[in-house]
């Protein structure tokens, strides 16, 4: 308990009593966001371990890459895929790129997961600029992380994954236009990351809940393993993996900020946000 001290009118010490620490509400909100972080991290993982053991058992002697079912919308033939099915096939960024959209991919969905799968690429591009016109360190702290991650991994833990596993867990659908290992999903682990690391100063900031950050940045981040999915970049348990790796180091990000930066003015805390 922290010491506490009331005054009379005149400055007189009128009584020395224990209060309750401020922080208590705090720490008990704190308490409950690590549990369910590190529980849908677990989850992430049990997925892809989940998704891997049916495909094994299945498959024991595949060595071929993971691909959706059957698709002849999509190009996919008895497991074959022809890219010749769209007259516009490419990546930008690892995001696969077509036209014309196949009949049964004509809705908003199939705009939207396109949309997401560069969402990775704008955030940090937007924390960037936002650095720089303002001189503020919460921008600043998440470029560093977007780009201290995207090289890490693709410099050191995608050619250690497709060295070491097996291919049928490192490659991507065939349908995917970019060949490149896909374990883990640099989208999924980036964003993961800077969403946990945004939600944990968001929620964990003392006093009232900041509810109309904190409902943006789960509407940024959430569905992007979604859309690489759907879009065929990456399978689940590609994207299952780099999501429980993603929240682990936003909360490793978090307590170093906290650790080493404490202090800092955080975006909601400018004057005149209200939420």
């Amino acid at each position: 308990d922290i010491m506490s001290a009331q005054f009379s009118g005149d400055g007189g010490v009128v009584h020395m009593g224990n209060a309750p620490s401020e922080l208590a509400p705090l720490a008990d909100r704190a308490e409950v966001i690590f549990t369910l972080l590190l529980c849908a991290a677990i989850v992430s993982f049990g997925l892809a371990v989940l998704v891997l053991a049916q495909r094994r058992a299945a498959h024991p002697d595949e060595e071929k890459p993971l691909q959706m079912p059957e698709d002849r919308e999509m190009g996919v033939v008895g497991g074959n895929f022809d890219p010749g099915h769209f007259k516009l096939y490419c990546e930008v960024g690892q995001v696969t790129i077509r036209w014309p959209l196949p009949p049964g991919y004509r809705g908003p969905l199939f705009a939207i997961a396109v949309v997401y799968g560069f969402l990775p690429f704008v955030v940090p591009a937007g924390f960037f600029v936002w650095a720089l016109v303002s001189h503020e360190f919460f921008p600043l702290f998440g470029f560093l992380i977007a780009v201290c991650l995207a090289l890490v991994n693709e410099c050191a833990i995608k050619p250690i994954c497709a060295a070491f596993l097996p291919r049928s867990f490192t490659a991507r659908p065939r349908q995917a236009a970019s060949k490149k290992p896909g374990m883990p999903s640099g989208h999924c682990l980036n964003a993961y990351s800077i969403g946990a690391w945004c939600a944990l100063e968001c929620a964990l900031e003392p006093g009232p809940l900041h509810g109309g950050w904190l409902l943006c940045i789960l509407a940024v981040c959430i569905p992007v393993p979604w859309a690489r999915v759907y879009n065929r970049d990456h399978t689940v348990a590609q994207v299952s993996i780099s999501c429980g790796l993603g929240l682990i180091v936003g909360i490793a990000a978090f307590t170093i900020r906290h650790a080493y930066f404490s202090g800092k003015e955080m975006p909601w805390d400018a004057p005149g946000v209200r939420y």
